[in-house]
């Protein structure tokens, strides 16, 4: 029997709703657990309310991230969201007005 990417995308290994990668190199991630997002605006942007987005490598951010809504992060152990470099007026790295 032949195995189709999308039946393992959205199988029980997928148990979050956005992968997110900061080392996948492809262009073409569309969010799933074998073709995550590269950036993590990206999966904000392509995220519904209360989705959980799984975080992998490090993204360095160059401004506040302003969430749309509610989300869940959860993180690999490599997982990191940082500022390129300290500064007391980067602000958060994240937020949420609502």
């Amino acid at each position: 029997e032949t195995v189709r990417v999308s039946n393992i995308e959205n199988s029980a290994l997928g148990q979050y709703d956005i992968y997110v990668d900061a080392d996948y190199s492809l262009n073409n991630g569309v969010g799933s657990n074998l073709r995550p997002f590269n950036d993590l605006a990206t999966a904000i942007s392509n995220s519904g309310s209360g989705a959980s987005i799984l975080v992998k490598g490090s993204h360095v951010i160059s401004s506040e991230i302003t969430l749309p809504h509610s989300l869940y992060f959860y993180g690999a152990d490599d997982a990191e969201v940082k500022f390129a470099s300290y500064s007391a007026s980067n602000g958060d790295l994240m937020s949420f007005n609502g």
